[in-house]
């Protein structure tokens, strides 16, 4: 039986330890690579979801002003349905809301009319940015009441 002299020995110790090393840094690669995948699908979700939120919160916002902005209109005397649901489509409009539908009531403002009131409602769908996940289908609604100017007229003088 032939020896080896130190060096040699320690030589192909040092030859193991780099091939354990290497197995088991690639090993870890392959960990590495399989958590990104695993979490990074979770953290494009919560950004895309986070995304989905913010404009669908943002829609129903417009929505309201929108519906105020209507309403205010219509409480001006002189003013007409027709012109209500044009003001208030306007603002939709400029706010990137498509397929709203807009009612009015009463049908015909006139110096008699205590209120006008407002209504909108549109799918969600229609007005996202992106491809809804998690509001898909979600029908928004808004509505808005205000006296009209001449309240005042009808009620103290009998």
């Amino acid at each position: 039986m032939t020896s080896k002299s130190l060096p040699t020995r320690l030589q192909d110790h040092s030859s193991q330890a780099t091939k354990f090393l290497h197995h088991r840094k690639s090993r870890r690669r392959a960990a590495v690579t399989v958590e990104f995948a695993l979490n990074a699908s979770l953290l494009f979700m919560l950004i895309l979801g986070s995304f989905e939120f913010a404009r669908f919160m943002m829609v129903r916002q417009s929505m309201d002003q929108a519906t105020y902005e209507g309403a205010r209109f219509g409480i001006i005397p002189g003013n007409s349905a027709d012109g209500v649901r044009t003001k208030t489509s306007q603002f939709l409009t400029s706010f990137g809301i498509r397929n709203a539908t807009i009612t009015v009531t009463p049908e015909t403002i006139d110096a008699t009319t205590r209120a006008v009131t407002v209504s909108v409602s549109a799918n969600f769908s229609d007005s996202a940015w992106i491809t809804p996940m998690f509001a898909r289908d979600t029908i928004i609604k808004s509505q808005m009441t205000l006296d009209h100017e001449n309240l005042a007229v009808l009620l103290y003088n009998p």
